[in-house]
């Protein structure tokens, strides 16, 4: 595979038309183009803005390694959702029966509480710091 085929197979993976991907590298759509049906000779300013999209700059241009050098946090990250999903229907969940209890129920759900929106504090922090 060539780099040209890379750079649009890392276009495509993203889920990208020409234009959004333009926007999120800032290399004009008219390059962009260029560098995925030809085989122009990226420059310095390109494979900088190439690389701030995530791709494996090993990978795009010699074909080695993973097209993501964020690849695992990626799909860990999308792994993410059914977990958040039943963390926050836990919260409701104990919400609801602490509004119902008082006493040492209510505390003990409140303690409840604390934990899962610990988790859910650190899943937000994690996703946070995989999006740049």
């Amino acid at each position: 595979m060539a780099t040209k085929e890379r750079i649009k197979a890392w276009r495509e993976s993203l889920g990208m038309s020409h234009a959004e991907f333009s926007e999120l590298s800032g290399i004009p759509i008219v390059s962009l183009r260029r560098y995925e049906t030809t085989d122009s000779r990226l420059g310095d300013r390109a494979k900088a803005r190439l690389k701030s999209t995530g791709v494996n700059m090993m990978w795009l241009l010699k074909g080695a390694g993973p097209m993501s050098s964020a690849s695992e946090i990626l799909e860990a990250r999308a792994d993410m959702t059914p977990l958040k999903d039943w963390i926050n229907a836990r919260v409701a969940e104990v919400t609801r029966r602490m509004h119902a209890t008082t006493g040492e129920e209510f505390k003990l759900a409140s303690d409840e509480l604390l934990v899962y929106c610990d988790a859910r504090q650190v899943i937000e922090k994690f996703e946070q710091a995989t999006r740049s």
